[in-house]
């Protein structure tokens, strides 16, 4: 094997050529040869005979009539003629032969006869050939049933992937894995790791029915191939269980012949088990425990996607009980609390507008003070009674079509002016004098203008705020700027979250955090947007963009 041969013969025969010809063999022995390239088997077949044996009877003949030429030429004739017909045509005849098993026609045959050696050689290569093509054929049959089995398979890891319920997923594969494998039962056992058993879930069939209805369960250290898969994590294979005393035998099924339980495994945690059974014996080879073992892997990947969207969804069913048993409690409380609140504040004026008697200047100065607090409680409980219909879906709108934006601005000015009294700060105000109605709510606008202008009011210590409202292409715009200490780009995601705030507002030490978030999700209810521009030192930005007409707001309208 570590020498190499060469002749003409094999030279033309590897380049793709074929003929025949005298030549010297990789021996040095000079040879009559046919050779031709077998380009789907990537060989050469050759077949030669020497010289000296193939044109022994034609040299004897020469020698012994060398004296009389005239009989010399005719002996010589003669022998031509039968060397061609008894070396050349079979020769070509394997040689055809050859061609066409080089084109695929594997039954193809070289029909000689005789008792030479060409013959023998003929009869070796159509031995040869039958077996080639045996082979090929044997080749041919596991690829295909080695493709429908992975096409089952992959139809069965498909079906399988899309199931989220745990039962009907474990029923699905159960059934679809006997069926699409001719198998005579398919069971699949899970592991309970308190109790370190291993109990069915489910089974194909009838049989599988009256399994479960048995309650049929393995302890780990019981006899049979289902505990021994789950001990040893590793697929356990019986083909031909009258004959393996390790096997348990199942009178719900007294017609199996091979068994094979593959363990089903997920990040080294023990799932169950999964067990095939057929009627035949040697059903299982190593190429059904590969597929078997991958079908597994799916199984266990399934059932913990099954088993995590259960938990998930039974969190998440939790999650939305306690936030809605919370919205409720922060409605309820919310109207409970405003209605003696609103007392407070009503008799606070009545006593301020000496309604109910003199007062004195501390009197007078501390009711101003209850009035003031009073208000701005019952501000943050309207802030959390608004989140909290927010939060549940039940804000709903009281949507006019001639909504004034200049006259709320306006509203929203005079409120913030009141705020500066005592800072040195100017309220600048632009206002395109082509603002047109808008579709909207009138109230909860103004209550966004309120918060925006407010925080630009609280934050603000010195400089300006600029207001200014212009409409284009539909839509109004109206921003609010300001010269406050500005929000790093880190906090911005903080002011739009409920009961969050930025480090600035913590240390002015008022308000809830509900004002801006509150202030957004009213502006995308009337189909606009809230954005925010701020950096350190720099100020912030607030705009508000409205839609003249809303589609969404249009089904509102009063």
């Amino acid at each position: 094997m570590t020498q190499a041969y060469n002749s003409d013969g094999i030279i033309q025969g590897l380049a793709g050529k074929e003929g025949t010809g005298f030549y010297t063999d990789f021996r040095g022995i000079p040879v009559m040869g046919a050779f031709r390239w077998l380009p789907g088997l990537q060989a050469t077949l050759m077949v030669e005979v020497s010289e000296s044996e193939a044109l022994a009877a034609s040299i004897e003949a020469q020698e012994a009539n060398i004296i009389v030429v005239i009989a010399a030429v005719i002996a010589a004739s003669i022998l031509g003629t039968l060397v061609v017909r008894q070396i050349v045509r079979p020769i070509e005849q394997l040689s055809q032969t050859a061609r066409a098993i080089g084109a695929g026609h594997l039954a193809a045959r070289a029909v000689i006869k005789g008792s030479d050696e060409i013959t023998l050689l003929a009869q070796s290569f159509n031995a040869m050939t039958g077996q080639l093509q045996n082979l090929i054929q044997t080749l041919e049959d596991r690829v295909t049933e080695r493709v429908r089995d992975l096409t089952l398979a992959s139809d069965v890891s498909r079906q399988i992937t899309t199931e989220l319920d745990s039962e009907k997923l474990l029923s699905t594969v159960a059934e679809l894995t006997a069926s699409a494998f001719g198998l005579y039962h398919v069971s699949i056992f899970l592991h309970d790791d308190a109790d370190k058993i291993l109990v069915l879930h489910q089974g194909s069939g009838e049989t599988g029915q009256n399994m479960l209805t048995a309650g049929r369960l393995f302890s780990l250290d019981h006899q049979g191939l289902v505990p021994t898969a789950a001990r040893t994590r590793q697929p356990t294979l019986s083909n031909n269980v009258h004959d393996d005393p390790s096997h348990l035998t199942n009178p719900f099924l007294p017609h199996t012949q091979s068994e094979l339980a593959v363990p089903i495994v997920y990040l080294g945690q023990l799932i169950g088990v999964l067990d095939l059974q057929a009627r035949t014996v040697n059903r299982f080879r190593e190429e059904d425990i590969r597929l078997m073992t991958t079908l597994a892997e799916q199984i266990a990947i399934a059932v913990q996607n099954a088993q995590l969207f259960h938990a998930l969804q039974g969190a998440l069913e939790a999650t939305e009980r306690a936030n809605a048993v919370k919205s409720s409690f922060l409605a309820s409380m919310s109207h409970e609390l405003r209605t003696p609140l609103n007392a407070i504040i009503n008799f606070t004026k009545f006593l301020l507008k000496g309604k109910m008697g003199t007062i004195n200047e501390r009197q007078l100065d501390a009711l101003d003070k209850v009035k003031t607090s009073g208000i701005h409680l019952l501000n943050l409980i309207n802030d959390v009674l608004d989140i909290s219909k927010i939060e549940s879906g039940s804000l709903t709108l009281l949507v006019e079509e001639d909504v004034d934006v200049t006259s709320l601005i306006e509203k929203a000015v005079s409120t913030g002016r009141a705020l500066l009294e005592e800072k040195p700060v100017e309220i600048r105000v632009d206002i395109a004098p082509d603002l047109q109605l808008i579709l909207g709510d009138k109230q909860r606008l103004l209550q966004v203008l309120l918060n925006i202008v407010s925080n630009a009011c609280k934050f603000t210590e010195q400089g300006h705020i600029q207001l200014r409202a212009y409409q284009q292409s539909g839509q109004v715009f109206i921003s609010v700027e300001d010269t406050g200490p500005g929000i790093p780009l880190h906090e911005h995601a903080a002011v739009f979250e409920a009961f969050k705030q930025t480090e600035t507002g913590l240390r002015k030490g008022s308000g809830t955090g509900l004002g801006m978030p509150i202030s957004k999700h009213l502006v995308e209810a009337h189909g606009g947007h809230l954005l925010l521009q701020s950096e350190p030192g720099q100020g912030t930005t607030m705009t508000v963009i409205l839609p003249v007409r809303s589609a969404t707001l249009e089904l509102n309208l009063i």
